[in-house]
């Protein structure tokens, strides 16, 4: 009775030895970290330059950050990582002719598997863009957005063209197909396809139409003003086209009616942009624009000593659209220039930066001709009350 008794309480011994160690966290090691390779290839195995890889880790002993690098010419990179399961995602080139995002939902990275090579699958989309004459243009942009077949996956292609022909490799799936000629921005009307399968290797013709409608843009005096963006705005199209050194543009609509606007360029931003309604267009034609208008001028002084303010910028804004704005620097003397719409009410702000900031907001008036203004840079920034210009 004493032994069973003893081997009784024993017994107990050994269950709480157990439950105390089942209770105890014990150590576990870290995963093992080996140099591991991975190389993105096209369909017939041909390198992808400069995808961006992540992986992922997946597990309970994983990092709870993600590797990330890009592949060399040779389509290669390589990490140093945690043996494990990951799951990678695959972001192709800018403007490349691949799918932009592409998920790999499992990657194993172990000492007996330390490369792993991943070829991009789906349907070549091939073909060209076609100006109004039916020539293959050598500068445009295809965009192609939509599902793969499991409903599931997004996938987005955005590539700007390098010649006559294109060539895009897209999951297989159903898509929005936008073409777009002669680059950014575009002169010709853009052609879109919707709700169209691509379950093989397919190829297209893009065939862009209009009429061609050619200007100048030009300033005070007349002259042309080189870089100014000329936008048409009708129903369903948009084009924009950019004036050459000689003021010169040309754009490609159908028959209807536009709303016209033109921006100066960079180097004209003291001139205010314009909205023009436009007759009616049917064939080609010739449209130009004249920005000419109010010449506002004059000095921004230190308030108190008289010192020219050089490198602040005033900016004319009209009180009825402050979407629009013409911005001058002053030089060295703090001398400056604006261009204006006549017939419109302005306000003006000195800055220190073009783009944000205000020192003062100036009640300028309706700009119904020439004018000269003597501007004060305040010692401190404008509270409240505007302080107004005096004309001269």
């Amino acid at each position: 009775m004493k032994r069973q008794g003893w081997r009784r309480v024993g017994a107990v011994g050994a269950s709480l030895l157990m439950l105390g160690l089942a209770c105890t966290k014990l150590p576990t090691a870290p995963a093992r970290v080996i140099d591991f390779e991975f190389e993105v290839q096209d369909r017939e195995g041909t390198p992808i330059a400069d995808a961006l890889i992540v992986m992922e880790p997946r597990g309970p002993r994983s990092p709870s950050w993600d590797y990330s690098a890009r592949t060399d010419d040779a389509g290669h990179t390589r990490f140093r990582i945690p043996e494990g399961v990951y799951v990678s995602q695959i972001y192709s080139p800018d403007y490349g002719p691949y799918a932009y995002d592409t998920l790999v939902p499992e990657v194993i990275v172990a000492a007996s598997a330390p490369r792993f090579v991943y070829r991009l699958a789906g349907a070549y989309v091939s073909g060209e863009i076609r100006g109004p004459n039916g020539v293959a243009l050598s500068a445009g942009e295809i965009e192609m957005s939509g599902y793969t077949l499991d409903g599931r996956d997004y996938s987005y292609l955005d590539h700007f063209l390098t010649g006559p022909t294109f060539r895009l490799l897209v999951p297989h799936g159903t898509y929005y197909i936008t073409a777009l000629g002669g680059g950014a921005p575009s002169p010709y009307p853009a052609v879109t396809l919707r709700s169209i399968p691509i379950t093989k290797d397919t190829t297209m013709i893009f065939q862009l139409l209009g009429k061609r409608v050619e200007g100048v843009v030009a300033g005070r005096g007349g002259t042309p003003i080189p870089g100014a963006s000329v936008f048409a705005s009708g129903v369903d199209v948009r084009v924009t086209a950019r004036t050459d050194a000689s003021g010169e543009y040309f754009v490609y609509v159908p028959d209807g009616s536009y709303r016209w606007t033109v921006t100066p360029g960079d180097s004209s931003r003291y001139i205010l942009p314009r909205h023009f309604p436009g007759a009616p267009l049917a064939g080609p034609a010739t449209v130009n624009f004249s920005l000419d208008g109010a010449y506002w001028s004059g000095t921004v002084l230190t308030e108190g000593t008289g010192t020219p303010q050089a490198g602040k910028y005033v900016i004319a804004t009209p009180w009825l659209d402050p979407s629009r704005a013409a911005t001058s620097r002053t030089d060295n003397q703090g001398a400056f220039h604006l261009l204006l719409e006549t017939g419109m009410e302005y306000d003006l702000r000195l800055r220190d930066h073009p783009d944000y900031g205000t020192w003062a907001v100036i009640r300028a008036g309706v700009a119904n001709a020439d004018s000269t203004f003597t501007l004060t840079w305040p010692a401190t920034p404008a509270s409240g009350a505007p302080t107004f210009a005096d004309p001269r």
